[in-house]
């Protein structure tokens, strides 16, 4: 595959999520402008988890937690992209979310 498509090569230490928002954002920023938006965690966000959960919302593998944090690192840098860094637990994102996606149908729709 790699011979027909030698890009995937740069995306051989990426996480399947980082490939999905580089397609996405990276391959043609314009399509989704207004309509992409991200939320990162705040690592406090752990302290509200549950012990017996934790593991579903946290990198256990010390490397793994590393190329997290560098694909932080990278999705940061993404323009024209509505970021939210550091969200510190799901009623604060909760309402976030809602007012991004309404300020994006609105955008998309404005006759509704």
């Amino acid at each position: 595959m790699v011979a027909t498509r030698p890009w995937i090569e740069s995306l051989k230490d990426k996480s399947i999520v980082e490939i999905e928002i580089a397609a996405a954002l990276v391959v043609d920023p314009g399509k989704f402008e207004g309509r992409a938006f991200l939320y990162l965690r705040d690592s406090s966000y752990l302290d509200s988890v549950p012990g017996m959960n934790i593991s579903d919302y946290s990198e256990s593998d010390p490397i793994d937690e590393l190329g997290l944090q560098a694909m932080k690192k990278r999705v940061k840098s993404i323009e024209n992209v509505g970021l939210v860094d550091g969200y510190e637990g799901p009623h604060q994102v909760e309402a976030t979310v809602l007012r991004d996606l309404r300020r994006a149908v609105t955008r998309m729709y404005p006759k509704l």
